[in-house]
């Protein structure tokens, strides 16, 4: 009885509840059809292993996980650590000059060194020296199973035209 309690508790203690997936390499053809029919022209995957390997060290990769970097190019906390939730699309509906933020030291820099993308019209340089607010949302066409895209995909239709909001692809890469 003893080990169901700890076990339960664990369990609601944890923002993680963590389930074993399979993955399929995927190839940038497969998804560009995928992102397509979401109405997603362009998208950034990770760039290497070594970059797979340090995103995870920073908790970079869970899906859904959205990352928001300010006009000065430093990442915004938005996350609710007592609700263990990512509050990404309350935070960008209620956002304006007004909003207190929380700022971490990570910047738009350090990420995206990780990344590449499909689309040659993608200037990542431009990216980092945008004064733009800037978000990046991970997906997955896995992800797609357990409907933990939904909110990924809600943000960028509701806020790619006032903010700048770019698809992340985890998927593993055949390529």
């Amino acid at each position: 009885m003893k080990k169901i309690i700890l076990l339960l508790l664990i369990t609601l203690t944890s923002c993680t509840i963590t389930k074993k997936v399979q993955l399929s390499p995927k190839t940038v053809i497969e998804l560009s059809e995928f992102y397509k029919a979401h109405n997603v022209t362009n998208f950034f995957v990770v760039e290497s292993r070594n970059s797979l390997v340090n995103l995870s060290i920073q908790d970079r990769l869970s899906i859904p996980k959205n990352i928001i970097f300010d006009a000065n190019g430093y990442e915004i906390e938005h996350f609710d650590k007592k609700l263990c939730a990512n509050h990404t699309l309350a935070f960008l509906k209620n956002f304006n000059e007004a909003t207190t933020i929380k700022h971490s030291s990570y910047t738009i820099k350090d990420y995206l060194k990780h990344f590449k993308t499909n689309d040659t019209n993608l200037n990542i340089e431009n990216i980092i020296n945008s004064n733009k607010i800037r978000v990046f949302v991970n997906t997955a066409a896995y992800a797609d199973k357990y409907k933990v895209n939904k909110e990924a995909f809600e943000i960028y239709n509701q806020f790619h035209e006032k903010y700048e909001v770019y698809i992340i692809n985890l998927d593993n890469l055949n390529e």
